[in-house]
């Protein structure tokens, strides 16, 4: 009695990509994901607290007396500011999908001006920033971790 002879499949070759084509994508890491969420949370709720700001400026010069109306234009620029950072948070959200070093580099500013912003919020009694704070820490250690980095140092195309 013989056996049949058996044959291993042919090895399997792995190939570079086509010239230009460059690598595949990489997937996009679990910290990446949740930097999205985080900024895009902070986002709105800064958009709901300029809002809020607003609507207070408006009231502020609209009814109150002679002494309130000068708090007005420092509620304006409050607005301003928390606006534009509302601005920041959700543009940032949005560019961490392309990555790039310039993008990482701005999360981590953004989310240290927001810590410093809310240490001095904590110090003055507002017990309502340790979870903006928490997520602020949480940005920044996002920010620096070795996966994050190399999602934000592929070449992007």
């Amino acid at each position: 009695m013989s056996t049949p002879s058996v044959t291993s499949p042919p090895p399997l070759i792995v190939s570079s990509p086509a010239p230009g084509y460059g690598p595949p994508p990489m997937t996009m890491p679990g910290r990446v994901k949740a930097m999205r969420v985080v900024l895009f949370v902070l986002g709105g709720l800064n958009i709901a607290a300029g809002s809020v700001l607003l609507f207070g400026a408006v009231a502020v010069s609209t009814f109150g007396d002679s002494g309130d109306r000068g708090l007005a234009p420092l509620l304006y620029v409050l607005t301003a500011v928390v606006l534009l950072m509302a601005t920041a948070d959700i543009t940032l959200g949005v560019r961490c999908a392309r990555g790039g070093n310039r993008t990482r580099i701005a999360v981590i500013v953004v989310a240290s001006l927001l810590a410093a912003n809310y240490v001095i919020s904590l110090y003055m009694g507002q017990a309502l920033s340790a979870p903006g704070l928490a997520a602020s820490i949480f940005l920044i250690a996002a920010g620096v971790s070795p996966d994050t980095k190399a999602w934000f140092n592929r070449s992007s195309r």
